[in-house]
């Protein structure tokens, strides 16, 4: 009845517009003390390897989508009380992680609030750090093609993103190896691109603010703390793919490359949006 009065108003009121809700997500972590999980059949999370759940605090704007990496890890999201936000789910193992969605689910949706298509001009913002970041070598920020995650133990390690044969057919992702930030590009199924940007070594337990922003033409650029990479450290030039098909994601992967104790990934915001 409401939108009938607006499209009413639209005719009868010259110069009158009616505007599109926004297509935006944000999380802001350091808000939001309450968390709520279920699976995407409606019955409680769960920690099981390969385990679609859905995520939402109250009070945000919408929810995350998330699926466990390769062993039954735990499930709980823990808020933290020294530095706000919230820590990751997941456990100690090595080749274990998790696959995060921002505002999207585990299916093509041309209406979700972050599912971005040919011609948009959008982008995504995490603040995250690793408590040791020796530990990691796959702590993924960036956009990917719409679609189901991939079967588990296919991202939990870096060449799955880096080599001849990576998981996903597109994406332009900022990774963190170690410590050392990296860029990892695909287009359409073909090698993937391994850029060694020369911004300085992530520190453990250090909170960064990791952007990447796509044109309307699909150019991809990357920014650290609001530092553009490409103008300062030598991230290289990426278009993702135009097709009038494809759909991309803002994903967020956190796997480990060692063993270590429980140095879990801690998250302050997860933003996505039209630019």
């Amino acid at each position: 009845m409401f939108r009938k009065f607006l499209f009413a108003l639209v005719l009868l009121v010259p110069g009158l517009t009616y505007a599109a809700p926004a297509q935006r997500c944000s999380i802001d972590l350091t808000q939001l003390p309450v968390w709520s999980c279920m699976q995407d059949d409606a019955t409680a999370c769960s920690a099981t390897d390969a385990e679609v759940n859905h995520m939402y605090w109250p009070g945000s704007s919408c929810g995350i989508t998330t699926v466990n990496e390769d062993a039954t890890d735990a499930v709980t999201w823990v808020q933290l009380t020294a530095n706000g936000g919230w820590t990751v789910s997941g456990d100690a193992t090595d080749d274990e992680g998790i696959q995060i969605l921002i505002g999207a689910s585990n299916s093509t949706q041309s209406n979700g609030p972050c599912v971005f298509s040919p011609g948009q001009k959008y982008y995504m913002k995490v603040t995250f750090s690793l408590p040791i970041v020796a530990d990691y070598d796959v702590a993924i920020v960036g956009f990917r093609n719409d679609g189901a995650f991939t079967s588990s133990g296919t991202v939990d390690d870096v060449a799955e993103w880096n080599t001849t044969t990576p998981v996903y057919d597109d994406f332009a992702v900022f990774n963190i190896n170690a410590g050392d930030w990296r860029i990892y590009t695909q287009d359409d199924g073909g090698t993937a691109t391994d850029t060694n940007i020369t911004t300085t070594t992530a520190v453990g337990g250090t909170f960064y603010t990791v952007m990447v922003k796509v044109s309307t033409t699909g150019a991809v650029t990357y920014f650290v703390d609001g530092v553009n990479q490409a103008t300062a450290n030598g991230a290289v030039a990426f278009t993702l793919d135009q097709a009038a098909t494809d759909l991309y994601v803002p994903t967020i992967v956190f796997a480990r490359g060692a063993a270590g104790t429980d140095d879990l990934p801690d998250i302050k915001l997860m933003e996505c949006g039209l630019q």
